[in-house]
C-alpha cells in the first residue's frame, strides 16, 4: 500500500506524485482523473498498476490545519 497526499484535483505533477506516476505507468493518470474532485478529508483508492511492491495506492486530501488549532481529527 502507498499513501499519496494530494489536492482536490489529484494532480500527479508534484515531485512525489511524479515518481508514483512514472513507476505505476499511464494507467494511474487515467484512474486519478476519475477521482476528481477529491474533497478534503477523503481517501480514494486506485490500483498500483506497474508498482510490483504493492497492490493499492490510497490518495488523500488532508485538511489544512492552522498553527494553534486545538483539535486534530483522525481521518482513519
Amino acid at each position: 500500500m502507498i499513501v499519496n497526499s494530494t489536492g482536490t484535483e489529484v494532480n500527479l505533477s508534484s515531485p512525489t506524485c511524479r515518481v508514483l506516476a512514472e513507476k505505476a505507468g499511464p494507467e494511474l493518470a487515467k484512474a486519478c482523473s476519475k477521482l476528481r474532485p477529491l474533497k478534503s478529508g477523503l481517501v480514494k483508492e486506485t490500483d498500483a498498476y506497474q508498482i510490483r511492491t504493492c497492490k493499492k495506492i490510497f490518495h488523500c486530501h488532508c485538511p489544512k490545519y492552522k498553527n494553534g488549532d486545538k483539535e486534530v481529527r483522525r481521518m482513519f
